[in-house]
């Protein structure tokens, strides 16, 4: 409707609005109907509308837009379509930061000029400024790495790693470990099963996430001996089928209490084994992207493993040092060494999340 008048501009933007919010309600209830965990992406949130309309014209667009069950309340109607969305990821135009990919030419949806977009990337920037959960994806790598941060973005607050994310992790001494009370964290269990005929070269794995004695996700995991490791998510019955012949004999089942939460947009992991050692796992959208630690939680990093750490042998060592925590003392000096996890030796694995 550009170049339209007013009256029709309005007009059209509310019946759009209308059609988007009953598209959106339509798809969460088909989400919500199949009982299991999904994930809406919406293209444009209904917000955006705002930075193509004068200020003082938005909420009376907002309520008409939203219809009886805002009562009559404007300012509640705008605020509305901003706070319905979970979680907001505003990508920058290209022609902030990346002007060299910005061309009208092939693109039928881009009708602005490069200055004309800034100014609207800056008022849905504005449109958006109160959303609790805002991140901004800039254009300060390729087109690839940007949406391997948008991917990062959305996994980190759904609280599951990214498949594209690169990870880092940290050994982490339990006795300088001290977690603040006023950190959000959330806590999960995770219970790894290392399937028979499992070896240091080639390995399965079901992975269990539990939380609050409920099971979130069912993983199955294989390592080939080349180091490729492939994952997909399973039912409860197809994992009841893959562990009806037991762990591996070398490595028993064994489970991790896992701490999640959120630093200056990094998504933090503290998985912890029952040793003196817990396990930091750190997502970043690349292997050289800064990450910023609280302050808290420096003092008790040891060290970071190498990037092809390995949970196949973290686990033998921790049925090691079981082992020789519950031997007998007069067997104890022949009993095998446990291995620090904090020393293992870098190797591939299977299920290392």
């Amino acid at each position: 409707p550009a170049g339209q008048a007013v009256e029709y501009m309005v007009g059209w933007e509310v019946q759009r609005l209308k059609f988007q919010l009953a598209m959106e309600d339509t798809f969460a209830g088909i989400a919500k109907a199949s009982r299991r965990p999904t994930v809406l992406l919406c293209d444009r949130g209904a917000g955006d509308a705002a930075a193509y309309h004068p200020p003082e014209q938005w909420p009376a667009l907002a309520l008409a837009a939203v219809g009886p069950k805002a009562n009559g309340d404007a300012q509640w109607a705008a605020k509305m379509l901003v706070d319905r969305y979970d979680l907001v990821l505003h990508l920058v135009s290209a022609a902030i930061g990346a002007e060299e990919h910005y061309e009208k030419s092939g693109n039928s949806a881009r009708r602005e000029t490069a200055e004309e977009a800034i100014q609207v990337d800056h008022n849905i920037m504005k449109a958006w400024d109160q959303h609790h959960a805002r991140r901004v994806i800039d254009n300060s790598t390729d087109f690839a790495g940007k949406i391997r941060r948008v991917i990062t973005a959305i996994c980190s607050h759904l609280g599951v790693l990214s498949p594209t994310g690169f990870r880092h992790r940290f050994a982490i001494h339990r006795s300088d470990l001290h977690i603040p009370e006023d950190v959000k964290c959330e806590e999960f269990t995770v219970k790894y099963t290392f399937l028979p005929g499992s070896t240091e070269a080639l390995n399965t794995c079901v992975r269990e996430r539990l939380q609050k004695g409920t099971t979130r996700s069912i993983t199955y995991a294989r390592k080939e001996p080349n180091g490729k490791i492939t994952e997909r998510a399973i039912s409860s019955r197809e994992a009841k089928a893959l562990l009806r012949e037991g762990a591996c004999p070398e490595v028993p089942a064994f489970t991790r209490v896992r701490r999640a939460f959120i630093h200056a947009d990094h998504y933090f992991e503290l998985d912890d084994q029952d040793n003196d050692t817990q396990i930091l796992q750190v997502e970043a959208s690349s292997k050289d992207q800064h990450l910023t630690f609280p302050d808290w939680l420096s003092p008790a990093i040891i060290k970071e493993f190498p990037s092809n750490y390995d949970l196949f042998r973290v686990a033998k060592a921790l049925a090691a040092e079981k082992a020789k925590a519950t031997a007998p003392a007069s067997s104890a000096s022949t009993s095998p060494a446990a291995v620090e996890v904090s020393t293992l030796p870098p190797s591939n694995s299977a299920a290392a999340k």
